[in-house]
């Protein structure tokens, strides 16, 4: 017994002082605390007197209790930290429901007699805006390559910094709610949709309105093409 809490309160010591994860070795410290002070107390009954193992797993356990108190505000702090900047790179709840932009919209289905080669094998056709904002002129509706359903739309115009912050505060007056940064991207979403608007090379500020559901219909439509075009011949 004495023995089995001084093994445990050494793999627990050791454990506590393991960076974020360190705070589960509470779950060794704690039983090897508890084996140690039977065993003192049985030790005691017996009159045998040898309390030297049982007495250093618990000085072990205490100390390595201490670290990992200090391991578990630390894992608190860290994750309060990650919900702050996921909370400030996504943004805030909209008020308003994400539909599309430049007067099409997410989930509309293309159609396919309309969409040639090359647009299959970028992945999107390009359009003039039916809506026009500011000087996003050229909308490009990427799809499903099966289904041909829109699941991201996206425009770019050329401007500077200040112009970003022009489209930035659009966006947040239209949906009702502050954009989310990161760098020089901003977002929020909802409702599995999201607005997103950035910088890119050249001067070039651009917009995407994409549903994230649609997104991942893509990516498994994508794949199933593949698979169809596998050829196991010769294997």
């Amino acid at each position: 017994m004495k023995v089995a809490g001084f093994v445990l309160a050494i793999i627990g010591l050791i454990f506590s002082l393991i960076p974020l994860v360190g705070a589960f070795s509470i779950y060794l410290l704690i039983p090897a605390f508890l084996l140690s002070v039977i065993g003192i107390i049985v030790s005691a009954i017996k009159k045998k007197g040898k309390y030297g193992l049982a007495i250093a797993a618990v000085i072990l356990s205490v100390i390595g209790g201490g670290i990992a108190i200090v391991q578990m505000k630390a894992t608190v702090a860290v994750g309060e930290g990650l919900a702050e900047i996921q909370k400030s790179t996504g943004g805030e709840a909209i008020q308003v429901e994400i539909t599309g932009f430049a007067g099409y919209e997410l989930g509309e289905k293309l159609n396919p007699k309309e969409v040639n080669k090359k647009d299959l094998a970028n992945g999107y056709v390009q359009r003039p805006a039916k809506r026009k904002f500011r000087n996003f002129e050229e909308i490009k509706l990427y799809f499903t390559p099966k289904t041909f359903v829109v699941y991201d739309i996206r425009s770019s115009e050329k401007g500077n910094f200040d112009d970003l912050k022009v489209i930035v505060a659009s966006l947040e007056e239209k949906y009702k709610a502050k954009m989310g940064s990161l760098l020089d991207e901003y977002r929020f979403s909802g409702n599995h949709r999201t607005v997103s608007t950035g910088r890119g090379f050249g001067d070039i500020n651009w917009i995407s309105v994409q549903d994230n559901k649609l997104a991942k219909q893509n990516e498994k439509e994508k794949a199933e093409i593949v698979k169809s075009k596998a050829d196991t011949t010769g294997l």
